[in-house]
């Protein structure tokens, strides 16, 4: 007849076999947990800068788009120049046909110096195209009434001396809206006749109305989607209360703003996690450089989930 273990002895020993079990099992399970958060976390840091990578391209290729459009539009007029109303003519319709290709312009700009081989040499031929009324309207340069458009500022000096275009991401004004100050980009063209600089035409592009498929992203996902320029400045944002503040008032922590500071001055990436007192969260954040070329200042693609 057998002998039964005492219940005592037989859980002594249960545990004594299961322990060491239990223990193997649950450093297994702690190590799959780890590898499928570490992998999960891996995975969303790769899906945001994928992300911010694609918003930070269609960025730049609207800008890019409206620039090419100036540039093509610098060469044809250099094509059409000569002294005759008929010159002239053809160089206005040129232009309205510009604009009207450019619902994000709100000013197209054109300026030629008198000579035989420019578009007169009665004197200067320049004007100022508006989107009013749904329809593109042109009037002469009116110096006294339009201050900050003088022949020593960038937007001139660069193209008509110099002979090479000059761009600016960061420009901050009215223009005309009655909504208060906003931001735009501009790029200006030498028109070039013959080797020689006879004139110059510039279009600024008004960033609330050439970047609505952010606002569209922001909807169909969970990404809060910012254009901000190296100094930290926001540029657009579907939330207009958000424009025109710095990066730093929104509340983040020091370490994530040196970080994203370095990132902007080396017009590199960024992505880290940091949490915001105004947004009231921590999130997954991503910086991406918009990469355009020639530019006077340089923006970035700021993207949070």
């Amino acid at each position: 007849m057998r002998r039964m273990l005492p219940d005592s002895i037989f859980g002594r020993i249960l545990l004594a076999t299961l322990l060491p079990l239990i223990l193997i099992f649950s450093v297994v399970i702690a190590t799959i947990g780890r590898s499928v958060f570490q992998a999960s976390a891996g995975t969303a840091r790769e899906k945001t800068l994928s992300f911010a990578r694609q918003s930070a391209e269609q960025v730049r290729s609207s800008i890019l788009r409206t620039s090419g459009l100036a540039e093509l539009t610098a060469r044809n007029l250099a094509l059409v120049a000569d002294d005759s109303e008929q010159a002239r003519e053809t160089a206005l319709e040129m232009v309205t046909h510009t604009m009207e290709k450019t619902p994000n312009a709100y000013r197209f700009r054109m300026y030629f110096d008198p000579g035989e081989d420019a578009f007169g040499t009665d004197g200067v031929f320049s004007r100022i195209f508006y989107h009013e009324n749904g329809k593109v309207t042109a009037q002469p340069f009116l110096w006294e009434d339009e201050p900050d458009l003088d022949l020593s500022s960038p937007w001139y000096e660069v193209p008509l001396k110099q002979g090479v275009p000059f761009h600016d991401s960061v420009a901050r004004g009215r223009f005309g809206l009655n909504k208060g100050p906003t931001y735009a980009a501009s790029t200006n063209y030498p028109v070039i006749c013959n080797g020689k600089v006879i004139g110059c035409i510039g279009i600024g592009m008004l960033y609330q109305k050439s970047f609505q498929f952010v606002d569209k992203w922001e909807e169909d996902g969970s990404y809060r989607l910012l254009i901000v320029s190296e100094a930290g400045t926001v540029l657009y944002a579907s939330d207009a209360g958000l424009i025109e503040r710095n990066i730093d008032s929104l509340g983040f922590e020091a370490d994530f703003l040196d970080d994203m500071q370095n990132a902007m001055r080396e017009n590199t990436s960024l992505i880290r996690e940091s949490y915001s007192t105004v947004f009231k969260k921590k999130s997954l954040i991503c910086v991406y450089p918009v990469d355009l070329p020639g530019t006077a200042a340089r923006i970035f693609m700021y993207m949070d989930t």
